[in-house]
């Protein structure tokens, strides 16, 4: 019996967890870093930030699968949710009137290398994949559709791109 296998997967809950930690620890790091007292209104902060983050992938699609996507069609996606993210956390620091509290310097920083890290650590991870699946690990196997001049360029295309870990195992016409 074949099973078709739902892309839903605990690596997606994998995704999850660092987009939550990886903006904490950045903003950890960051007021560290510039001697900056770390109290709650960065913890708030920086827990706001990573829940609305993992928000805002989910709702524009970066926890979809990424075989087919480009690197740069992905990164535009982690980059368009932490701008809302961004926008959000500034819209709140403004009607709790609470910016007084946070040393611009540190949030600015935040602001600008966060993208950095998730970008970062998203780059690693493909190229690990990659690398996996090149050797047959990660993979998945699939039928075209039409055996035709289209088919046989598509079966070319994807056997040439192991890194997408597609295996063509046969041909529907």
């Amino acid at each position: 019996m074949i099973r078709i296998r739902n892309i839903e997967s605990s690596f997606v809950w994998f995704h999850r967890i660092l987009d939550i930690t990886v903006p904490m620890l950045l903003l950890y790091f960051i007021a560290m870093s510039y001697g900056v007292t770390w109290h709650d209104r960065y913890i708030v902060m920086g827990l706001l930030g990573g829940l609305a983050l993992t928000f805002f992938n989910q709702a524009t699609g970066v926890y979809t699968g990424w075989r087919g996507r480009t690197l740069f069609a992905g990164f535009k996606k982690i980059l368009e949710a932490w701008i809302m993210t961004w926008m959000l956390l500034i819209v709140f620091a403004f009607l709790l009137k609470d910016v007084d509290n946070l040393s611009r310097f540190t949030v600015t920083s935040w602001a600008l290398f966060t993208p950095i890290g998730l970008l970062t650590y998203r780059f690693a991870i493909r190229l690990i994949l990659a690398k996996l699946r090149a050797k047959g690990w990660n993979t998945r196997t699939i039928a075209i559709i039409g055996a035709g001049t289209l088919g046989q360029r598509i079966t070319e295309t994807l056997t040439k791109a192991a890194m997408l870990g597609y295996k063509p195992i046969a041909f529907y016409d």
